[in-house]
């Protein structure tokens, strides 16, 4: 999967944060199951304007990894509509290619719908 995340910060350094991130999913059940466990780990880039506060020390430059992992599970509501619940966690930092590298650890959460095109990804 493709992910290409978004933030705003409204609080710190910096104003936003946008990137790209390639991840993959194994899913514990067959793709036929209403309740399907998943795991997911992915790894991509993130450019950001927040190194450019000095005060700080966690981003050195603008462009920046964010290694992640998730756990979560999917709820068939109909063929092709899910209810999916995930826990994350997020790291982002530039692998010490900057002066200041301390990084930020995310854990949080996600509650999502999703609607599936390809018909061999849902349950029939």
């Amino acid at each position: 999967m493709i992910e290409v995340p978004y933030a705003l910060i409204y609080q710190g350094p910096g104003s936003y944060w946008v990137g790209i991130t390639g991840l993959l999913r194994y899913n514990f059940v067959p793709l036929d199951s209403k309740w399907i466990p998943y795991v997911q780990v992915g790894a991509g880039v993130v450019h950001t304007n927040a190194y450019k506060d000095h005060s700080q020390d966690a981003i050195g430059q603008a462009t920046e990894f964010n290694p992640q992992a998730s756990l979560g599970i999917r709820y068939f509501l109909k063929e092709k509509w899910a209810v999916n619940l995930e826990a994350i966690f997020l790291h982002i930092s530039n692998a010490n290619l900057a002066e200041r590298n301390t990084g930020l650890n995310f854990f949080g959460g996600f509650i999502g719908v999703s609607y599936l095109f390809d018909p061999g990804c849902s349950t029939k």
